[in-house]
């Protein structure tokens, strides 16, 4: 075990950052899912080769010292590292980052902590406003090695993509947010993801030339009933009411890209795109 935690250590720049090659990204694949192994196995050991008690649950910090790494460098290479490695698989083979089969095991248990992270975000707003730049890319590190502990996929892209807002200064809170008020900026958050899924429906429609007979809030509704894998978004013809709409306009207002297709040619785009759409929110992003 000790020999691939170092192997590991070597491969991130002591547990920093994934490798920029294809290779060594493999190699912490590979790695990754021997650290599991080897892990599972040293949790159902009680002693260890000379007798001595040994236990991750009842004292992890002696565990963590065994086998060559700390409290804080396992977190970051079981959450952000492996979740970054996730992603970048899913992108590299096409696939949805569910299906990379690439699921960490931990020291012990790993859970994000709201309240805290409800502390960063403020902390990080304010020094944005406040154009601490470098304080702000600080803090950042820290709110994404607590969003990383989140094991919904859809959370983390949600959160990451609030924080992004923040840092690049699209979202601006009205007052400096209280660092204490989870609900205030779960709102303020909800509030950033409405605009963000507003601003991706009216592109569409503008795109398809769908303005003369679509309401963006309408559109926007019947998006957000999609569910992954399903073709649900017809079922009461709401989206072949939208494609007969546009049959008459589309050619003159949609964007030239799209105005130049025929009609069949058009509805069968027009399906596809709108599936794309609607998973593009329903992930949150």
């Amino acid at each position: 075990m000790k020999e691939v935690v170092k192997k590991l250590s070597e491969l991130t720049d002591n547990f920093n950052q994934l490798p920029p090659s294809e290779k060594a990204q493999d190699d912490v694949f590979d790695n990754l899912k021997e650290y599991n192994r080897l892990l599972s196995q040293l949790k159902q050991y009680t002693k260890d080769d000379d007798g001595n008690p040994i236990s991750a649950y009842d004292n992890p910090q002696d565990f963590y010292k065994r086998i060559g790494i700390s409290e804080q460098d396992e977190i970051i290479l079981t959450t952000v590292i492996a979740g970054e490695l996730k992603e970048r698989r899913a992108i590299k083979e096409n696939i949805d980052i569910s299906n990379v089969d690439l699921s960490m095991l931990h020291i012990h248990n790993v859970t994000i902590n709201y309240d805290y992270l409800v502390d960063l975000i403020a902390q990080m707003a304010i020094e944005i406003y406040d154009n601490m730049n470098e304080e702000a890319q600080n803090t950042r590190k820290e709110i994404d090695i607590e969003i990383a502990k989140s094991d919904s996929n859809k959370e983390k892209i949600k959160l990451s993509n609030f924080v992004s807002k923040i840092f690049n200064k699209e979202f601006k809170f009205k007052d400096y947010p209280d660092s204490s008020d989870v609900e205030i900026m779960n709102q303020a958050m909800e509030s950033s993801q409405n605009d963000t899924n507003m601003s991706i429906v009216t592109n569409f429609i503008r795109k398809w030339g769908l303005g003369n007979n679509t309401n963006p809030k309408d559109l926007e509704n019947l998006f957000k009933k999609h569910r992954k894998g399903y073709e649900d978004l017809d079922k009461q013809g709401e989206l072949s009411a939208i494609m007969n709409g546009a049959r008459i306009n589309y050619q003159e207002i949609a964007d030239t890209e799209i105005k130049n297709l025929e009609w069949v040619q058009y509805r069968i785009a027009l399906r596809d795109a709108s599936y794309e759409v609607a998973e593009k929110i329903e992930k949150g992003e």
